[in-house]
């Protein structure tokens, strides 16, 4: 599993370092999307009376290109702005001070300091920067964009964070509807944990 999410997580910034690549792949997708639609259609009309078979031919493609279309500008536009998001969010991130581990957990209490850093680590690698310059007073959505950014920054950050507990493993619903402070955050993920239930150690995490 944390094989997994690490390869997802890195392909994710592989795809933000390298746009060119992430819209080379939507394009393959269109194209893929458009084979398909045309297939279908130029089936369709084989069974249409009083065409030619050029004209088959030529609505088929038409139907196929009214699809690839909007299949290619949407992906490209997403791919764009959450490229633009995290640049953004990164370089805010770059530009803040430093804050200790010991700086950043006595700004205020917290219920589980291991915990609330883990989260403050994966923060840091979804967003390829220093753990120091990931402050406790950021705003998830105001700082951070984690709304524009979803699903990717709860594939990333959340699963992280859980795999990182050593728990083993299972389907869990999450939502960062609501959530404003990395503490709502390290709650949450908390809270997941525990509806895991005691016996969720992790077969290759040696028993205490």
């Amino acid at each position: 599993m944390e094989a997994v999410q690490a390869a997802c997580c890195s392909a994710w910034h592989a795809a933000q370092v390298a746009v060119p690549a992430g819209s080379a792949g939507v394009s393959g997708c269109a194209g893929v999307v458009a084979l398909v639609v045309c297939a279908i259609a130029f089936v369709g009309f084989l069974f249409a009376e009083g065409i030619t078979w050029g004209e088959r031919v030529a609505f088929a493609a038409m139907s196929a290109a009214m699809v690839a279309v909007p299949v290619l500008f949407l992906g490209s536009r997403d791919i764009i702005r959450n490229y633009s998001t995290m640049q953004a969010v990164r370089s805010e991130l770059l530009s803040r001070s430093e804050v200790s581990n010991e700086d950043f957990l006595s700004s205020r209490p917290c219920a589980d300091a291991a915990l609330l850093l883990e989260t403050r680590e994966a923060i840091s690698g979804f967003f390829d920067v220093p753990p120091v310059k990931v402050g406790r007073d950021l705003h998830l959505v105001r700082d951070l964009c984690v709304v524009r950014l979803d699903p990717a920054f709860q594939f990333c950050v959340v699963q992280a964070v859980i795999a990182s507990q050593g728990v083993a493993p299972k389907p869990f619903t999450f939502s960062v509807a609501g959530l404003e402070s990395i503490d709502d955050l390290s709650t949450a993920i908390q809270g997941v944990i525990h509806g895991f239930g005691p016996q969720s150690v992790s077969d290759d995490q040696p028993n205490a």
